[in-house]
């Protein structure tokens, strides 16, 4: 669709999607908060670095924030929390089935590697045919395969390092961090 609006409106329409994404990015941290406890933390914590490494390449790499954009960025964000939910999902199996924090940790990142390299792998092919259509289409899959490459940098390079520096300590072994005893009541 195309329209042509007045500076202002589409000044306005920016604006709204910007504050709609912020007002998401919380809620979303908060869920992770309460469903994943002390990985939600983690979560929150790499979505915030997320958002610092989105917003510095996309001032490197001069990308004008249009509302493809704004759509791009907001869709990467749910891809790169996705992401995490695999991991954290699966870190959880492996302390219900009896591994350490340390090993079902790594065992955690590892197993889920291989779905979210297939389905993020699916989704920049689609990026590179969005690519060619041009316009609006254009920047939303710029923005959403810059931000699929940063939300696995993130989530496998910093999230992780940040789970793997703080697992080793003693008040962080307790399994109601992790919402195991809950599961294994539920089973």
């Amino acid at each position: 669709e195309e329209r042509t609006i007045g500076a202002t409106l589409g000044a306005e329409s920016v604006n709204k999607s910007i504050f709609a994404g912020v007002i998401g990015i919380v809620l979303i941290c908060l869920y992770m908060l309460v469903f994943y406890r002390f990985l939600g933390l983690f979560s929150a914590i790499g979505l915030l670095l997320y958002l610092i490494f989105m917003v510095a390449s996309m001032k490197l790499l001069g990308v004008t924030m249009t509302m493809g954009g704004i759509a791009g960025l907001i869709l990467s964000i749910g891809m790169s929390i996705e992401a995490d939910v695999l991991v954290f999902e699966r870190i959880r199996e492996e302390l219900r089935s009896g591994h350490t924090l340390v090993a079902a940790s790594k065992l955690g990142f590892k197993r889920a590697w291989i779905s979210i390299r297939d389905s993020n792998a699916v989704s920049l092919i689609i990026c590179a045919i969005l690519y060619t259509g041009g316009g609006i289409i254009r920047g939303f899959a710029i923005v959403l395969a810059l931000g699929i490459v940063i939300g696995l940098l993130t989530t496998f390079l910093g999230t992780r390092t940040l789970i793997d520096m703080i697992i080793r300590r003693k008040i962080t072994q307790r399994a109601w961090l992790y919402r195991v005893e809950e599961m294994e009541k539920s089973v």
